[in-house]
């Protein structure tokens, strides 16, 4: 497993989640034995969820679902779950200028 750009992802795709980020999702999809291109809804959920606590910003977070999306071939960014749980957010962790 490695979370590089292969053929089906571009170099700009993989390098929207930043190296701490792919570092994080690299371990927390491993400890729980994730596919590294397949979570479910939950899973992918879970992981921003965990990652709420240590984010600065909604910018972080939304470069999460973002590529989150980009790598499993889904629409998780899109699904309403996910922009409820984003829109809730944003009132917490507001973007900053």
């Amino acid at each position: 497993d490695t979370l590089s750009a292969s053929s089906s992802h571009s170099s700009t795709t993989i390098l929207i989640f930043g190296s701490n980020h792919k570092i994080v999702w690299w371990y927390f999809r491993r400890k729980r034995k994730i596919h590294l291109y397949s979570p479910t809804f939950s899973q992918a959920l879970e992981f921003m969820a965990q990652e709420t606590l240590n984010v600065a910003s909604y910018s972080s977070l939304n470069s999460m679902r973002s590529a989150i999306s980009l790598i499993s071939h889904n629409k998780f960014g899109n699904h309403p779950m996910v922009k409820r749980f984003c829109k809730d957010i944003t009132a917490l962790k507001p973007p900053r200028p």
